[in-house]
């Protein structure tokens, strides 16, 4: 979820980078990585989706990034791309650690 400085419609790492990693670990040769489908909210279907290339302008990539500072700001999230009650949940946890952070300054 970190944008490329130069580029910004790219992320700086490549989402596969993880898997790729952990097949070079040592100890975890017998391990067989298996890749997942890169999921992405569709904005079209106002839901999560598993992201189609081809049709890459109708996604938004929120990552965990983008998703805390949406809920430190008090913004609500797209319609569809979380539960109501589990928003609450983390905008509550954002919330309340500003809150914290603020009394101690």
């Amino acid at each position: 979820g970190i944008g490329h400085p130069r580029i910004k419609s790219k992320d700086l790492y490549d989402p596969t980078y993880g898997s790729k990693v952990l097949t070079m670990a040592l100890g975890l040769h017998r391990l067989e990585i298996l890749a997942f489908r890169v999921a992405a909210y569709n904005k079209i279907e106002k839901k999560m989706d598993f992201y189609d290339p081809l049709k890459h302008d109708q996604y938004d990539f929120i990552s965990g990034t983008k998703m805390r500072q949406i809920a430190r700001m008090g913004a609500l999230p797209p319609d569809g791309f979380m539960v109501q009650s589990a928003w609450n949940v983390l905008a509550s946890y954002y919330n309340n650690l500003q809150s914290e952070k603020n009394k101690c300054n």
